[in-house]
């Protein structure tokens, strides 16, 4: 393909002397018009005016890059314009027709400014609603401006719920509608449609963050999120157990005793662990049936006691019989205590 130079900025004939430039008669009609006016043999001051139409109407283009509306002009579609410091582009074949908004011409190659004034925003320098920018507002957004900036936007009395709210940032407090995941709640809106959203709620005064998805303008339950800041809310809680007895002097169970603890999680289910000590360390002793009970077991009852109940042989058998850490041993009594985890 070959890639043509610019052309120089000179004029035919533009310094032309007095005289020398006249012009061509007749444009329609062309060299036609000599035989009635001068023979048939055209003089150089009308080659002179022709030449320095042609450089004139290239220099018009290349000087604006777009041609001036003209009233006088047949506009095919897609033809571009230049009028009123715009650019505009034919929808439709028209003439005489003055570009502007209407079905005819389409503004387009907008400027900077222009663009801004036509951009939808939800709040802008004070403004709400569907409000449109002037070139005042552009650079100048505040914070909360978009659901975005360095605060929040307040929803005060408003509903949390809203499926319809704007992307953004947001703080529900206790006058606020809806159902907030916390009493002081910071919330990240997401929306979708205006019957889908998702939300991410955070606790005002902690760590704590839950999340939760509007599916046909009805929103689930809020689920919470397990972070490092809370995590141990949610590990099983443990207890040890000293019943009838203290950490430095736990009682001491013989054989077939049956001791009743209260359940240190009321109403929750929970696993129990009994352990005896022997040779100063704490350990399982396991249970099993011998011609009567070896070892000792911890179980729940109902919900809220723990029973803790020793065979009538023995509270500690041999731990090739029931699995306890303990050595070897064969004991009818010794210091008891009992582990309970949370685990609902």
């Amino acid at each position: 393909m070959t890639i043509y130079q610019r052309p120089d900025e000179k004029i035919l004939a533009e310094s032309s002397k007095q005289g020398e430039v006249k012009d061509f008669p007749d444009i329609s009609r062309g060299w036609g018009v000599a035989f009635d006016k001068t023979g048939g043999i055209p003089p150089m001051e009308w080659f002179n005016a022709l030449g320095k139409r042609t450089d004139e109407a290239f220099r018009y283009l290349l000087q604006r890059g777009i041609a001036e509306w003209s009233k006088t002009e047949d506009y095919p579609t897609g033809a571009l314009v230049s009028h009123n410091q715009g650019v505009w582009l034919a929808e439709k074949n028209s003439k005489g027709v003055e570009p502007k908004t209407n079905t005819l011409w389409k503004e387009t190659a907008l400027t900077i400014e222009q663009v801004r004034k036509l951009i939808p925003v939800n709040s802008v320098n004070g403004k709400t609603g569907n409000v449109v920018l002037n070139a005042g507002d552009v650079g100048a957004l505040k914070q909360g401006d978009f659901g975005l900036g360095s605060a929040k936007i307040n929803i005060g009395e408003g509903s949390i719920d809203d499926t319809t709210r704007g992307t953004g940032f947001y703080l529900a407090s206790p006058r606020s509608v809806g159902e907030r995941p916390y009493n002081y709640s910071y919330f990240i809106h997401i929306k979708d449609t205006d019957v889908a959203a998702a939300q991410l709620g955070i606790r005002l005064d902690s760590n704590n963050m839950s999340l939760r998805i509007a599916r046909n303008g009805v929103w689930t339950e809020w689920n919470e999120f397990i972070t490092a800041y809370d995590i141990a809310n949610y590990l099983p809680k443990m207890a040890v157990l000293y019943p009838q007895g203290t950490k430095d002097n736990p009682m001491i169970i013989g054989l077939n005793t049956r001791v009743i603890v209260d359940n240190p999680f009321p109403g929750h289910c929970v696993i129990c662990m009994v352990e005896v000590k022997f040779k100063d360390k704490w350990g399982a002793p396991g249970f099993i049936y011998s011609s009567g009970g070896h070892g000792t077991a911890a179980y729940q009852y109902d919900d809220d006691k723990i029973i803790v109940q020793s065979g009538n042989i023995q509270v500690l058998n041999k731990p090739y019989n029931t699995g306890s850490p303990h050595a070897i041993a064969d004991l009818t009594s010794a210091p008891f205590r009992v582990k309970v985890w949370k685990v609902t």
